[in-house]
């Protein structure tokens, strides 16, 4: 089955592989976790990071001096989709893309080389919604068919999961038709009618629901086959990788302290939260129930290998467990 897809992947993938240079189908040696405390072979780091609340673990590690604690100084700068982030990492532009599993399935099919270094988020109930006006007549997923719909990135987490779970529900995923509109415009798409719907992260689905009064049409999480799916993970080039095993194991270490950190607290997670979207507490404490973990899951990774042959997307399955690098157990 082949997707209807309105993209410049194509493009984009072949300048990632013009950026990568030698980490284009090279070999970067083993995937191993190494020494946290060891020397540094660089105590400076470039994140990338999309503004959402899947990435509050890097911004409250970051002002809680928990990245210093590991002698790192960690930069944050702002990426518009995975896809973005592995261009990006290619390029030397960043040290870690917070990104998902199908934008690395495709950069490995490409020849581009990365290694996944910790989960982001899981998929769960409410964090990745289908919105769509009140007034559109679309009120469930069997009105989707035939459909155009936002997603942030195309050949990516939200049109493949979305076409997967309604064929999974014997609709036509096929019909639908997927546009890029990046989370922070699909509001306004939405009021202005050039989209019918919008696959919208949080914060982005709630903040519409207060503003707009948008109606969610499939919650993507919700008992379907992506529920407890890694949603993102934080990622690297590989022969980076190879080149600074102890940078990298003081990177995970301080991310898993802060995740844990996170996880341990309610009160102090909203808060985290808050302060990463900067929204009201009351839009945020709804979904403050996200699902991080302070490790990396190849096993659960594999599903999307395995839609996008189901797909058509890719005629080889990817392995993901050549691409994680163990999290210390040691930190």
């Amino acid at each position: 089955m082949k997707r209807r897809l309105i993209t410049a992947v194509a493009a984009a993938a072949a300048a990632g592989l013009a950026l990568a240079g030698c980490s284009a189908g090279a070999e970067a040696g083993p995937s191993a976790a190494a020494d946290p405390h060891g020397e540094l072979e660089s105590t400076t780091w470039k994140a990338g990071f999309i503004p959402a609340i899947h990435n509050t673990p890097l911004k409250y590690g970051l002002d809680q001096g928990l990245f210093a604690d590991y002698g790192l100084t960690v930069e944050m700068e702002s990426i518009a989709s995975g896809p973005a982030a592995v261009t990006q990492l290619v390029s030397g532009e960043l040290n870690s893309g917070f990104s998902n599993l199908f934008s690395i399935a495709l950069a490995k099919l490409e020849g581009i080389d990365l290694r996944i270094i910790m989960n982001g988020a899981s998929a769960a109930p409410g964090f990745g919604l289908v919105e769509a006006m009140p007034d559109s007549g679309i009120e469930g997923p069997e009105d989707l068919v035939g459909k155009t719909v936002a997603v942030p990135a195309v050949r990516n987490v939200g049109d493949i999961g979305i076409s997967a779970i309604l064929d999974d529900m014997g609709l036509d995923g096929d019909s639908v038709e997927y546009v890029e509109v990046p989370f922070g415009q699909m509001a306004s798409a939405l009021e202005q009618g050039t989209i019918d719907a919008a696959w919208m992260g949080q914060p982005f689905a709630n903040a519409a629901k207060a503003t707009l009064g948008t109606v969610t049409v499939l919650d993507y999480a919700d008992g379907t086959l992506i529920e407890d799916f890694p949603e993102n993970v934080y990622v690297i080039d590989a022969r980076w990788a190879a080149q600074n095993p102890n940078t990298v194991a003081a990177f995970q270490c301080a991310l898993a302290d802060s995740i844990e950190a996170l996880l341990a607290d309610d009160e102090l997670r909203i808060a985290a939260m808050t302060d990463m979207t900067g929204l009201d507490r009351a839009v945020v404490e709804p979904i403050a129930g996200v699902s991080w973990s302070a490790e990396v899951s190849p096993e659960r990774y594999q599903l999307a290998s395995d839609l996008m042959m189901e797909m058509g997307i890719s005629d080889e399955p990817v392995d993901f467990e050549a691409l994680t690098i163990p999290v210390p157990t040691d930190c």
